[in-house]
């Protein structure tokens, strides 16, 4: 077979430039569309197909398969944008997504975190859920076929090359094409029932392998072969997520969860949107690389009342770039600054006290001037009565001095508002 790198199709639209990848069954190629200036994937059946028997069942099934992907709208689908056929080669053109699979991200010893591991298994069971409903099975969910989005914690399920319906209670023939490890024994049988349950299977696999970076033992093995469960591989695992993968990958497809929500009540989806730090939105992860934007932003200002403790008292070196940090400490620099406190209405308040305070002595002063013995008693005694608020002034001007010293203690937090810059070189 020659090379199609370099082959143009419909006309000149599409230029093939590089082969993805190929099987039994296709063959895919990174394409650019050359009216519209972007890359897209282009897929078509394999050519050594041509000479088997049933290569025209096999093109009309492709093209089922390009109508019911294009009828699917959803993000964690790849969308089918075009079907032609062409020298008698069926291709299929779907958009290209930027980004690895999640086998690239944990083989051979990179393991998830189980609370991101199932974030992507939930996405990825959405995906399934509405494929379902179309009377449609993928049956090769694997970590191969998923695809994490640069720049994003979202993945997208692709190739639905073995895709096939099914008709629930109704035995049907299986192809030979299928995934060891994440493959289900009816798919190794020519003639089994078709059920949702065959894709429960290929996600719990996936689950197993983004928990334990291993790929699970061949469903076909396991007669003599234990599976080894994942919390013995990785005692962190929970519980409760080591028996929904065991369960979902039970041998015998009745004892599996029937369907795709039956199986995602036995994982803690709960938990793992509850889980605070522990959420994908803070994850630094080495394998993705793709920190979240919940790390760009600084954290909100405190109330005025709460900076006077830790605040500097010279505002000038903050650097104007940061704007956020600016107007914290304008709003709080009222409410200190003993010695040089900057202008504005609350600066004032103090002293607007301090002259109540001295005026007091005039009017002594002018009643002791009349010579009225009784306005004499008359100001002592409220001299005494307004002793108890003389020291005011004083807790004034030295209570926030005790704080000063610490003033570097809020400058602290400022610096992370730069690591937005940071972040790009975790990027894959």
């Amino acid at each position: 077979m020659t090379s199609a790198i370099g082959k143009y199709l419909q006309n000149g639209k599409y230029t093939l430039e590089q082969e993805l990848g190929q099987g039994g069954f296709g063959i895919t190629y990174l394409a650019q569309h050359n009216a519209l200036g972007h890359i897209v994937v282009v897929k078509t059946l394999n050519d050594s197909l041509r000479q088997d028997p049933k290569f025209w069942e096999f093109q009309r099934q492709f093209q089922d398969e390009a109508r019911r992907l294009a009828k699917f709208s959803h993000p964690n689908i790849v969308r089918v944008t075009d079907f032609f056929v062409e020298e008698e080669l069926p291709y299929i053109v779907m958009d290209f997504i930027p980004g690895q699979t999640l086998k690239t991200l944990v083989i051979p010893n990179n393991p998830m975190p189980e609370y991101l591991a199932i974030h992507y298994i939930q996405q990825v069971a959405n995906a399934l859920k509405v494929v379902h409903r179309h009377g449609l099975l993928h049956r090769d969910v694997k970590p191969q076929n998923i695809i994490l989005r640069q720049g994003t914690q979202e993945v997208v399920l692709i190739d639905f090359g073995i895709a096939r319906e099914f008709t629930p209670g109704l035995t049907q023939t299986h192809t030979g094409v299928l995934s060891v490890g994440y493959a289900p024994i009816e798919q190794y049988l020519p003639r089994a029932k078709r059920t949702p349950a065959t894709d429960v299977y290929g996600l719990a696999a996936t689950l197993y392998t983004l928990l334990t970076a291993e790929v699970p033992v061949a469903a076909t093995l396991r007669h003599r072969q234990m599976l080894p469960p994942p919390r013995e591989l990785r005692p962190e695992i929970s519980p409760m997520v080591n028996q929904a993968v065991l369960h979902g990958m039970a041998v015998e497809p009745e004892q599996r969860p029937e369907t795709i929500d039956e199986w995602l009540a036995l994982l803690p989806i709960q938990n793992h949107h509850s889980a605070g730090a522990n959420t994908p939105d803070s994850y630094h992860s080495p394998l993705s690389g793709q920190p979240t934007v919940a790390l760009a932003p600084p954290p909100p200002p405190p109330p005025p009342a709460s900076h006077s403790p830790g605040r500097s008292v010279n505002p000038a070196p903050m650097p104007s770039p940061h704007s956020v940090g600016e107007t914290a400490w304008s709003e709080a620099a009222p409410s200190v600054s003993p010695g040089t406190p900057p202008s504005g209405g609350l600066v004032n308040q103090p002293s607007s006290s301090q002259t109540k305070f001295n005026d007091r002595p005039w009017l002594i002063a002018g009643l002791a001037a009349l010579g009225v013995l009784g306005a004499i008693v008359l100001g002592s005694i409220f001299l005494r009565t307004t002793d108890s608020p003389l020291p005011i002034p004083a807790p004034t001007q030295e209570d926030p001095t005790p704080p000063s010293p610490e003033a570097p203690s809020f400058e602290a937090p400022l610096p992370p508002v730069e690591e937005p810059e940071l972040t790009p070189e975790l990027s894959p």
